[in-house]
């Protein structure tokens, strides 16, 4: 059998870091774990997206080491990684590290695909050598220098099965077969190959140990399986001591006087695991290897010796590695590729596999190095994350004033201002006002100048515009608003148009057009600063006065640079260069929407500014340019007016953020009697409970209303394991177990007492219901000897056959109605399994399997809306899992892991109750699947780097 060499052992070590741990890609912010030993390999690196409710929205891998034929990591520089998740988009780098490479590692390839060869040397100075293509005997000999193979002079004839041992300038080349066993022995010195002293038995399947002057060849194949051993002396074979166990396609390492072999066939053609030592004179048994392996491939000494791949009984390949320490065999990393008959050389720590093949004749030209050097596994984490995946762009109304551009705002969201700008349809520049409140526009007192492409800043009750155009004159008037009426303010040091601006009104910024000039005010007046570097017209600006980001300009620039009350100073460019844009935000959280990309052609393109860097983000949903008026944050924005490419535009778009609350169950106020095998039925506000075991079958009815449990009309026959459906005005009992007979019985809930009802035709417990009182359904159980496909369906006063399901099961779930029902979990005779079926009134098809093995777990809602709710499979789990009508997807846990429980309601308000963790328990939970709402704060996530590893330490 196949040993499983490390899916036991994988282990993690996690680290959890705040979204506000990365907000700046700082190395103060970054991860560093230091706490890997040497027998610890790190084999990937996941991390989870957790959101501010402690749900986690997304795990991705960012690393994986030693998967499938990738090369183990030993000093790569994982950079600029980026991972969009459901919700959250993040830009990671690592810093240049090293890890630990107990492991397997991929090698130049082979330039000849062959199996059965041998290997001699070691892992920078081997030798590869014959072989079998699938078609012939090979004479080919390669050498090895540690990074690639080259040709090397050849065999005087082509074979395969041979042994080897030595060095590559001094080789040993003996045995194997063609069309028959061979008696052959070919020196190498390095340049050439030449005749030895034959064997004195010719064999196929031998392994050799030792050197070119002092070699063994062990068992083999000669006539059958075989004992027998020679030496060399470098020119003639001599009679060695015989094997205890007859064996051929075994593997050995060592020397003439100190060697191991180690599985192989015996003489009955069944793979082995047995190990024997040799002394230079006999063989002695040793403790057997855990593969039972042929064809393995093989390195190191009798005291430090190692096994990889081969073939098992079933004609499986393997990757099992194991190291040998002269007494004991120990589980060591696996191959990346399973390979037979594959050559061999080097030491215990610095091993060289190479070539081999798989069942049906497929041969591989893959090499892999095996190391057990010890590297540093320190290395650093640092990251940004910002929301991404729920942004979005939505339509707004449109601006009063229809055909408008360079009309500018400022202000919030919600509570924004628009002045003047160019308006189409009276073909000049206004002096109009408008106020937004988030939902529509309202005219407001109009300035006394009209004017476009000015400054502006403030709020809606504290604004200001300054300079712009006329349409014949440049202007350098200020205006300011108090929340009504506009007055006369300080005016610009120079008369100039196409401006931005930012700031308040008491604290703002004018920058410039045409120029690399820029003013502040004090609300009274403007004073010339220092000048910034860029000097083009249309610049987008976002920030405060002393806080500023100047972004873009006519150009269709990328230009980028901040102000700190004092200075500018360059900062990271946008990514796509722009004029025209809309700005908005702070300095270290803006936003550039918009803007033309010069040669008439119009933006949609969307970046964000962290502070550092300028990331891409959702698109608008028009392409707008000479809008002017962004206003509002980087998370919650409006953006109205331009040019769309073909006319003037009065529409406008809101930004958002919008991240779904996490689904959750809440624990409610438990079951008056706590109990486990009941029933259920009903919804979330009005669910119903009755029978169940409290050490006893149990006859015990509660009904739910939403926030407490009332005790209500016993069912005439207690029972556990029944089955239920129906409301809690009109419920249905059936089947179950009363403690010595399994029952037919039937009962009918009217909202205050039971009364019977018609009998099942199968006597049944471990039974689910579906549907409804007058329309209801059983599915499978078991009858007091086994599971039972049986299903059968009540008209509201007798039974009657039903389709069967294709696997009978007992303790499962089951949901929806008579005529469109699921089934799902359960156990037959003694398998938990994990499949789901699917009832359309007549027959029972297959559906989705779950993602879990589960039995007596509570379920609810519909056909293609279905819930699982907790289990059993090995232990309680406190796992759901939703259904939508072709697959299962795992969702958020119970707060308490329980089997045995009741369910009822839908997908997106399940109430489940009692069952048991080992006790019996009353606890009742409800699950709520909010609908999504709009938050801006990513403060309160997290994410958890999870480290998987092996140990190898035997800890």
């Amino acid at each position: 059998m196949q040993i499983d060499t490390y899916s036991n052992k994988v282990l993690t070590k996690e680290v959890t870091k705040s979204y506000t741990d990365f907000q700046t890609a700082d190395t103060s912010n970054s991860i560093t774990l230091t706490s890997f030993t040497d027998d610890q390999v790190i084999i990937g690196l996941d991390v989870e997206v957790v959101d501010g409710f402690g749900g986690i929205q997304n795990t991705e891998n960012l690393l994986t080491v030693g998967d499938g034929f990738t090369n183990f990591v030993k000093n790569q520089n994982v950079s600029n990684i980026r991972n969009i998740f459901g919700y959250e988009k993040i830009d990671f780098k690592t810093n240049p590290f090293l890890v630990r490479s107990t492991a397997w590692s991929k090698g130049a390839d082979l330039n000849y695909p062959r199996s059965s060869l041998a290997g001699a040397g070691s892992q920078t100075a081997g030798l590869s050598i014959s072989g079998w293509n699938s078609s012939e005997a090979l004479y080919y000999v390669e050498e090895y220098n540690g990074a690639t193979w080259n040709s090397a002079p050849t065999l005087s004839a082509g074979r395969y099965h041979v042994g080897a041992c030595g060095t590559q300038s001094s080789a040993l080349c003996v045995g194997g077969y063609t069309t028959a066993r061979i008696d052959i022995t070919q020196e190498y010195n390095g340049t050439s190959w030449s005749s030895g002293g034959n064997l004195i038995n010719a064999r196929f399947g031998a392994p050799a140990t030792g050197t070119q002057t002092a070699g063994l060849i062990i068992g083999g194949y000669t006539t059958a399986a075989s004992r027998l051993c020679e030496e060399y002396d470098g020119a003639s074979w001599s009679v060695g001591g015989s094997l205890i166990a007859h064996k051929y396609y075994g593997s050995g390492f060592g020397t003439q006087t100190a060697s191991a072999a180690f599985g192989g066939y015996d003489n009955n053609g069944i793979i082995t695991n047995i190990t024997e030592e040799y002394n230079g004179a006999s063989w002695s048994s040793a403790n057997g290897i855990n593969s039972y392996s042929a064809g393995s491939g093989a390195a190191g000494s009798l005291s430090a010796g190692l096994s990889f791949g081969g073939r098992d009984n079933d004609n499986n390949s393997y990757t099992n590695t194991e190291t040998y320490d002269g007494t004991d065999w120990s589980i060591s990393y696996p191959l990346n590729q399973a390979r037979r008959f594959l050559g061999g050389c080097g030491t215990q720590s610095e091993a060289l596999s190479c070539g081999g093949g798989h069942a049906g004749g497929i041969v591989y030209s893959s090499t892999e190095e095996f190391s057990t050097a010890s590297y540093s596994s320190n290395f650093n984490i640092t990251g940004t994350i910002v929301s991404d995946g729920l942004r979005s762009w939505s339509m707004g109304p449109d601006y009063i004033r229809y055909d408008i551009i360079l009309n500018h705002g400022c202000g919030v969201r919600n509570a924004g201002l628009c002045a003047a700008g160019y308006d189409s349809t009276v073909a000049d520049r206004i002096t109009g006002c408008y106020e937004y409140n988030g939902t529509s526009w309202t005219g407001a007192n109009h300035l006394s100048q009209k004017r476009s492409a000015h400054a502006s800043g403030g709020s809606q009750s504290a604004a200001f515009v300054a300079g712009g155009w006329t349409g014949s004159i440049t202007l350098s008037s200020c205006e300011e608003y108090n929340g009504s009426t506009w007055s006369a303010g300080g005016a610009l040091n120079t008369a100039v148009d196409a401006l931005a601006g930012c700031g308040t009104q008491n604290a703002g910024l004018s920058i410039h057009g045409g120029s690399n000039l820029c003013e502040e005010y004090n609300g009274t007046s403007w004073s010339v600063i220092n000048d910034m570097s860029s000097t083009g017209y249309y610049k987008a600006a976002s920030g405060s006065r002393d806080a500023a980001l100047s972004f873009g300009d006519d150009n269709v620039r990328t230009s980028c640079e901040s102000y700190n009350g004092n200075n500018w100073s360059i900062e990271n460019d946008l990514i796509i260069g722009r004029d025209q844009a809309a700005g908005c935000g702070t300095q270290n959280a803006s936003l550039c929407s918009g803007g033309s990309l010069g040669s008439s052609n119009l933006s949609e393109d969307v970046e964000e500014f962290d502070g550092i860097n300028w990331s891409v983000s959702k698109d608008m949903n028009i392409f707008r340019s000479a809008s002017g008026s962004g206003f509002g944050t980087q998370t919650d924005a409006l953006v109205v007016g331009g040019h769309d490419g073909t006319r003037f535009t009065g529409s406008s778009e809101e930004y958002s953020i919008e991240i779904p609350e996490r689904p959750s169950w809440a624990v409610v106020a438990s079951l008056n009697t706590s109990r486990r095998r009941l029933a259920g039925c009903g919804t979330q506000d009005a669910g119903l409970s009755f029978g169940g075991h409290t050490g006893s079958p149990s006859n015990v009815t509660e009904e739910y209303n939403g926030s407490s449990w009332t005790a209500s009309g016993t069912l005439s026959v207690a029972r556990r394991y029944l089955g239920g459906c129906g409301t809690q005005s009109a419920g249905l009992s059936f089947g179950g177990y009363d403690g010595a007979t399994t029952r037919v019985t039937t009962e009918e809930y009217n909202g205050a007492t039971w009364s019977g009802g018609g009998n099942l035709g199968t006597a049944r417990s471990g039974v689910p219901g579906a549907g409804t009182q007058s329309a209801g359904l059983a599915v499978s159980g078991s009858d007091p000897s086994a599971p039972v496909a049986t299903c059968e369906e009540y008209n509201g006063a007798s039974w009657s056959a039903g389709g069967s399901v294709n696997t009978a099961r007992q303790n499962l779930a089951a949901c929806g109605t008579q005529s469109s029902a699921l089934c799902f979990g359960g156990q037959d005779t003694g398998l938990i399994i994990g499949s789901a079926e699917e009832y359309d009134g007549a027959t029972w098809s297959v559906g989705g399997s779950m993602q879990h093995l589960l039995t007596t777990q509570a379920g609810c809602g519909t056909q293609s809306a279905a819930l699982s709710m907790g289990g059993y499979t090995a232990k309680i789990m406190p796992i759901c899992e939703a259904y939508n009508g072709s697959a299962w997807e795992t969702i958020v846990d119970l707060n308490v892991a329980r089997y045995e429980l009741g369910g009822c309601g839908t997908q997106s308000a399940a109430l489940n109750f009692g069952g048991s963790d080992n006790t019996y328990v009353g606890v009742t939970e409800i699950y709520d699947n909010p609908a999504t709402t709009n938050l801006n704060n990513l403060s309160k996530g997290s994410l958890n780097f999870k480290f998987k590893y092996i140990d190898y330490s035997g800890s």
